[in-house]
């Protein structure tokens, strides 16, 4: 198995997807979303590019989440907080979510074997699931506004 690390969605045109398992990784905010709202009953989790993609699929049904510059999108339902995504009232929901970092990298791999979402909430699932994989593996880090972020 080989690792790679991808710093920022600016440096991902030096990376091939193709035939890898990429792990996003966009800890404060996306992934650990993610993470919380599913943990907590949600029924799924839809990551968007855009505030109209993800305002399409509020159209249908959707719960709709998400930042812009960590601002929550005013006529969202809520923010990007893990807590916003862990209410009781979302269990069997489905939300629609789209963020400035973690949302654009999740789209920038679509074309990956496959997506694998990473925070610290489910670390330890994630390598359990790298180590019994055979594909090679790419750490992709959101960052901040397509800036290398620690």
């Amino acid at each position: 198995m080989k690792i790679d690390v991808c710093y920022t969605p600016d440096l991902i045109h030096q990376f091939e997807v193709e035939n890898k398992t990429v792990v996003v990784i966009d800890i404060l905010r996306a992934t650990s979303c993610m993470v919380a709202g599913l943990g907590s009953g949600i029924q799924s989790i839809t990551p968007v590019a855009s505030i109209e993609e993800c305002e399409a699929l509020g159209e249908q049904g959707y719960i709709m989440a998400g930042e812009r510059g960590g601002e929550k999108v005013e006529q969202f339902h809520m923010g990007n907080s893990p807590f916003d995504y862990m209410k009781p009232e979302l269990k069997g929901k489905k939300v629609a979510t789209t963020t400035t970092n973690g949302t654009q990298a999740i789209e920038l791999s679509k074309n990956a074997k496959e997506v694998i979402i990473g925070s610290f909430l489910n670390l330890n699932a994630v390598v359990n699931h790298l180590m019994k994989c055979n594909n090679d593996v790419l750490l992709f880090c959101a960052g901040w506004k397509g800036r290398y972020n620690l």
